[in-house]
């Protein structure tokens, strides 16, 4: 190409097939936008660090991250993850009808011996559990290791959802092999 439009034209490019499972109505991918929650009141969220999380890289966050997980799942509120990086040191769990949002891509840090042994591999991050159903939604976050961690599954997705009310995962990283 050049400033002024293509210089070679080929001909035209065969679109690559479209699998039929993957295909909602009219023959086209479905999509779905990434949730802005802008009129939910700020009473409908909570946050991780109110919860008792650290966000310091150095702190277990582990339980105080599970516990404000789980009870923001049952009374339909959205987790805020604030900005920082949680240290895990087992699985973070994640049930059906979770809503999670972070605030400049806070990481969440698989880290320690649990997740050590390559022969025995444990996820960082499990959305739901073999045989759950329901839709979570989840966005804006980073899940990574730190040190020695050559048994992580950064994130193991085991949660069916309908085609009614389907999960989403919008701008979720995942980042393993270290980093500055």
């Amino acid at each position: 190409y050049t400033p002024t439009g293509p210089a070679i034209i080929m001909g035209p490019i065969s679109p690559f097939p479209r699998p039929g499972s993957l295909l909602g109505s009219g023959g086209k991918f479905y999509e779905r936008s990434k949730p802005q929650y802008a009129t939910v009141p700020v009473s409908q969220f909570s946050s991780v660090r109110d919860g008792g999380a650290t966000g310091d890289g150095v702190t277990d966050d582990t339980a105080a991250l599970t516990q404000v997980i789980a009870t923001a799942a049952k009374s339909g509120k959205i987790v805020f993850f604030d900005a920082g990086t949680y240290k895990v040191t087992s699985t973070l769990y994640i049930p059906s009808g979770s809503k999670i949002v972070g605030e400049s891509y806070p990481n969440i840090m698989g880290s320690g011996t649990y997740f050590s042994d390559m022969l025995k591999p444990e996820p960082v991050v499990r959305v739901g559990t073999t045989h759950e159903r329901g839709s979570i939604e989840w966005s804006d976050m980073v899940v990574s290791t730190q040190g020695a961690t050559s048994g992580a599954i950064l994130i193991e997705f085991n949660l069916a959802s309908s085609s009614s009310a389907p999960s989403g995962m919008w701008d979720v990283h995942a980042r393993i092999g270290g980093f500055a």
